[in-house]
């Protein structure tokens, strides 16, 4: 262990994690900076300079002491142990300046004032075991328990002053008296680890010479007893420093035990077979030595009032004695074996568990990537089934769910593993409770809330009654030479409720052809204009900023062609101004809560000819009216819940669809079925009584949906379904989103039909809330009109007979004329097609979806991938930038973050702090009071 004094060991400790610390800062820095006064930012400077000086200092010894071929002094643990000290009471002292209460709790982590101490941890411990290598004696015959005596005699002297010194104390001043407490604090707490190290050390020392029953008692209650009361006291106190219920903490904390208590063996064979299970199991000790790390400086506070602190102390312990072992070990063993080979079985031990964890977080990560292609991202709907190993899925959404039972930092669901696991899994991104619930469900036929479920499906937000659109001016320019309209409208919005703060919600559906290319919100007598950003990072941060009294706005899309626009805040009478820029090829209208809005001029002079490109063709609303009227033929389309729990009720649907002849004359030679749980397959009914199929999984209805409709469009018959749900529940029928995106292929009809098992029928929109009906008593024959289109490659299309254009994504490759955009509308055309293909599934949807933003960064103008969002500040704008980039980074059906209204959960360092001053100043409040009351007397 002497090894510890070689100065390149500082590199490790100190010179490495404290430049990353201050490289976090710096970065941290550069984000608020914009919010600080003139102080905080003076303080920030002032502690950067100190801590790069500590940093550098050290650094500069380590070179110099390399150079001069020279171990550790103990002159540079004292100087180290003292000043590092004085940083953190400095930089605890100004923490309230260098991140005042103006700075939004989110702009930040929440556990970002604590990196400094954590950083500097290791650096102290290190300190203060040079002194003891330097003070203690491998030579000579100190007895270890006397050092024992001098550790407890610590939180002894602690315990004595409450009780007989704090009752007859003369308050100096409340300055004096608060400094004066923590160095007190600080120097015993130096004291009590100096002589807990030295015990340690001794007792490795007693180990060498000889293997005594003193040892070996010692040996059992650190390494055996200790770690699993601790497990189980953790366990049984609702996991307050992580969760470590898994079985394998336990075993393998017995089997180091084992190996920690077993005496050297004089056979060179054995013990090379225990120096590689020591180099294993050490690897545990030194996780669970990090945890609790942060907590070693409330070790003495916790003795005294509870006797926990000497749990804390374990790893410590353990970390000294099986590393004492080791280097022990390798020396015997060098005698024998060559260095090379013993490096070798270090190093192979060392990384093997880290690597077993990192094996099954890659494992986890394949497992669930596929799965959130299956359900969320519209991946290959010619898929037959999911491909995915429902037992490992099954413990990955396990891990997700337990990772979520603690939000605290030191305290997260598993310290260190848990961070791990979400830069391995989920590229520091998360997923919501939401999206495991429904891939539960998808997979698994578990149920979640029909509220959280509802709320997601609803397609518009709920608007605010009291706050009303004054006036929406457009200005109107047609380019003669690209052949598009520009329209500029500016709203003038007021808020009419008497008092508080409101927020501004409305939506509106974009026709066809008509895209946003810019926004903005006047804030602060500023024209904010509006920055187009990867929705997700936009929508994040927006709902963000509304916790507080800051100024957004944000336009997206929600779904189809509709528009979410929202701004905050409005204070009591407030009216403000923003605006929006829409690109369109002919004059349309729009509608924005009461105000009809005219883009363009229908007087003018237009081209109406239809456009084509590579992956689209654009027919134009006066182009549609000369085209021919076309009716098709409806038949009808059985969707059979086939989901677990449904295997009594096959009969009875069947039943119920054979009679379904009675609505409107529909006949049923025609029609087919299909059997939807996690996987859909599509027959005829006549031949449904045959198949042998299971009933497994949830009932994923929207996948179902979304494939019969891609099929209707790829392949356009003179024919289309009206489709018919068979279920008793139409609220078990998983749907992450409706499907306005798919509606198009069949203008006919936007209804689907739900029939369960008692002949009641009630009728849905595949637009909206899919899952909110209405009764019926029969199905209507009535269906909306369309009009045939016949592509220049001659393929026939079926449109809807409206007075909107249609745009018509070519799925599959044609060959047509004008393969490049020109202009800004036309480069939003060919993205949009883009859009509509990539919902279409695709075999690359993390690829195509990337292309989705680029695209819309390129021409400039807004696609359901993006938004357009006005910002108050620098900060603001730089958080928004660096969310977006991890955004992209990431997989695109992952979350930024669960409910955006929750609050932030305390730090468990502030947590427990507090717990212990509430006991303190319960147990010596009489104390205190009697102090109080003596000195008013005198």
């Amino acid at each position: 262990m002497r090894n510890l004094l070689n100065p390149k060991w500082l590199l490790i400790i100190n010179t490495a994690p404290l430049s990353l610390i201050f490289i976090i800062y710096l970065s941290g820095f550069t984000l608020i900076e914009s919010l600080l006064d003139e102080r905080s930012i003076a303080e920030w400077y002032t502690a950067g300079i100190l801590f790069l000086v500590l940093i550098l200092s050290t650094f500069i010894y380590v070179i110099y002491s390399m150079a001069r071929k020279r171990s550790i002094q103990i002159a540079y643990a004292l100087i180290s142990l003292l000043f590092n000290i004085s940083f953190l009471y400095y930089y605890w002292s100004v923490t309230s300046v260098l991140i005042p209460n103006s700075i939004p709790n989110w702009m930040l982590p929440s556990d970002t004032i604590f990196y400094i101490s954590i950083a500097l941890m290791p650096t102290l411990v290190h300190s203060i075991y040079i002194i003891v290598l330097h003070l203690t004696s491998s030579e000579k015959n100190t007895e270890p328990w006397y050092n024992f005596l001098g550790a407890i005699s610590v939180p002894l002297s602690w315990y004595l002053f409450f009780q007989l010194v704090l009752p007859l104390w003369q308050p100096l001043g409340s300055d004096f008296t608060e400094h004066a407490g923590i160095i007190f604090l600080v120097i015993t707490t130096v004291i009590f680890l100096f002589f807990v190290m030295r015990f340690v050390y001794l007792l490795g020392i007693r180990r060498e010479k000889t293997w005594t029953d003193f040892t070996l008692t010692w040996r059992i209650i650190f390494a055996g007893v200790l770690p699993i009361v601790g497990l189980t006291l953790n366990q049984s106190h609702d996991d307050i420093f992580g969760n470590f219920t898994n079985p394998w903490f336990y075993i393998i904390s017995v089997v180091n035990a084992v190996l920690v208590c077993i005496p050297p063996d004089t056979n060179p064979k054995k013990q090379l077979i225990l120096f590689g299970l020591k180099s294993v199991t050490i690897v545990y000790i030194f996780y669970f030595f990090l945890v609790f790390l942060p907590y070693l400086p409330l070790s003495v506070l916790l003795i005294i009032i509870a006797g926990a602190g000497f749990l804390m102390l374990t790893p410590l312990v353990l970390m000294i004695i099986q590393a004492k072992d080791l280097f022990s070990d390798f020396e015997f063993l060098s005698q024998y074996y060559s260095k090379l080979k013993l490096y070798g079985i270090l190093i192979s031990g060392l990384l093997f568990l880290p690597a077993c964890v990192t094996v099954n977080y890659l494992n986890d990560k394949a497992v669930l990537n596929r799965a959130l292609e299956y359900v969320f991202e519209d991946h290959d709907f010619n898929q037959s089934e999911p491909n995915i190993r429902l037992a490992s899925l099954k413990r990955t959404l396990n891990t997700l769910k337990s990772h979520k039972s603690n939000d605290f930092d030191f305290a997260t669901a598993k310290p260190i593993l848990t961070p791990y696991f979400n830069w391995v899994v989920l590229d520091h991104m998360t997923l919501s409770e939401y999206k495991i619930h429904i891939l539960e469900e998808v997979f698994f036929g578990s149920t979640t809330s029909t509220e959280s479920r509802n709320a997601v499906l609803s397609a518009t937000n709920r608007s605010n009654e009291n706050i009303e659109i004054l006036s929406a001016e457009a200005t109107s320019h047609y380019d003669d030479q690209e052949k598009y309209w520009k329209t500029s409208v500016e709203f003038k919005i007021k808020n009419n409720q008497p008092q508080g703060f409101a927020e501004f919600v409305t939506n509106f559906d974009l026709p066809d052809g008509v895209w946003i290319s810019d926004y903005y919100l006047w804030i602060d007598r500023v024209k904010e204009k509006g920055i187009l950003s990867e929705k997700k990072a936009a929508t994040w941060l927006y709902q963000q900023i509304v916790s507080g009294p800051r100024d957004p706005g944000i336009i997206h899309y929600t779904s189809g062609n509709n528009i979410s626009f929202r701004i905050f805040p409005f204070k009591s009478g407030e009216t403000r101004v923003s605006g929006i820029e829409f690109v369109h090829k002919e004059p349309q209208s729009i509608k924005i809560e009461n105000h009809t809005i005219q883009l363009g001029y229908p007087q003018e002079s237009l081209d109406d000819e239809s456009v084509s490109f590579s992956n689209v063709h654009y027919v134009g609303r006066y182009q549609k009216q000369q085209l021919p009227a076309s009716k098709r033929q409806p038949y009808l389309h059985f969707l059979l819940d086939y989901s677990i729990g449904n295997e009594n009720k096959l009969e009875t649907y069947l039943n119920q669809a054979n009679k379904i002849e009675r609505h409107a004359g529909f006949s049923l030679n025609d029609s087919k079925v299909s059997v939807v749980n996690t996987e859909i397959l599509t027959t005829s009914l006549a031949q449904i009584g045959e198949m042998k199929l299971d009933f497994h999984g949830g009932f994923f209805l929207e996948k179902a949906f979304k494939k019969l409709l891609i099929n209707e469009f790829i392949e356009p018959k003179n024919s289309f379904p009206v489709f018919i749900v068979l279920t008793d529940d139409i609220n078990s029928a998983v749907f992450t989103r409706n499907l306005a995106d798919y509606t198009f292929a069949i203008p006919e009809n936007t209804q689907f039909y739900v029939l369960n098992s008692k002949g009641e029928l009630t009728a849905h929109s595949l637009i909206g809330n899919t899952l909110k009906g209405i009764s019926i008593s029969k199905i209507s024959n009535s269906f909306d009109s369309t009009v045939l289109w016949t592509s220049p490659e001659g393929k026939d299309y079926y449109l809807a007979a409206d007075d909107q254009p249609s745009i018509i994504p070519l799925v599959q490759l044609e060959s047509v004329q004008n393969q490049k955009p020109m202009n800004e509308w036309e480069a939003a055309l060919t993205a949009h097609a883009e859009w509509k293909k990539f919902r279409f599934g695709t075999q690359s949807a993390q690829k195509s979806w990337l292309n989705l933003v680029r695209s819309s960064f390129e021409s400039q103008t807004m696609n359901p991938t993006t938004a357009f969002i006005a910002l108050e500040n620098e900060s603001q704008k730089e958080l928004l930038k660096r969310k977006q980039d991890l955004v992209l980074s990431g997989k695109h059906s992952l979350d930024l973050g669960e409910d955006v209204h929750r609050m932030s959960e305390p730090n468990i360092y502030w947590l427990i702090i507090s717990v212990l001053l509430l006991v303190l100043i319960n147990r010596f409040r009489p104390t205190f009071s009697k102090s109080k009351a003596l000195n008013e007397t005198r």
